[in-house]
């Protein structure tokens, strides 16, 4: 059986490895509130904005993942920053994990979208969003800093430089909210 050029087992490994770093973050995060999980967080406007922003941000993703990939590389290709390409004979397992990226970005957006509506929320609901920057932050350690380790290509993913820039603000709102036992209760957030 063939696994082709890509398949290096101690970079799979690795690969996974890496998984560990947002697990690690979001199991300090609940232990530092464990007894706090259900009590009501106030949407603040700061809280309100960021989870608004990445609503917006996340509901243009399930269009590009699912209907728009391949000319968003052909455009982004243009400017030297495209992340790749649409293979020539895409298979079944290429449209299944583009539609399944579609799919959680558009659970995110609308989890985003409800709760930023609302006047509070638990505390635990904050672990959605906190986890999704989680695992994005290190996606972004993955594809811009440890590229040489982990790309097929061995190049880095210029273009998620933009996504981080809207990430990681995003991220250190939410882990301010989740935290924060004073503010929050008057809506600093």
């Amino acid at each position: 059986m063939d696994l082709g050029p890509y398949f290096i087992p101690a970079g799979r490994i690795a690969g996974c490895a890496t998984i560990l770093v947002p697990a690690a973050v979001i199991f300090s995060l609940y232990s530092a509130r464990k007894s706090q999980l259900e009590a009501a967080v106030q949407m603040g406007g700061r809280l309100r904005i960021a989870l608004l922003a990445h609503a917006a941000y996340f509901s243009v993703l399930p269009f590009l993942f699912e209907g728009g990939l391949d000319v968003a590389g052909v455009i982004l290709d243009k400017f030297g920053i495209s992340p790749g390409s649409v293979p020539p004979a895409p298979d079944n397992l290429f449209w299944q994990m583009s539609n399944l990226c579609g799919e959680l970005f558009f659970v995110a957006a609308v989890a985003y979208l409800a709760m930023a509506n609302l006047s509070s929320v638990p505390r635990w609901t904050l672990l959605v969003p906190l986890s999704q920057v989680a695992y994005n932050l290190k996606n972004s350690l993955v594809w811009l800093v440890l590229y040489k380790y982990f790309s097929p290509t061995g190049t880095a993913n210029i273009f998620m430089l933009a996504d981080v820039l809207i990430i990681f603000p995003l991220a250190l709102i939410y882990v301010a909210a989740y935290l924060d036992e004073t503010g929050l209760k008057k809506g600093m957030f």
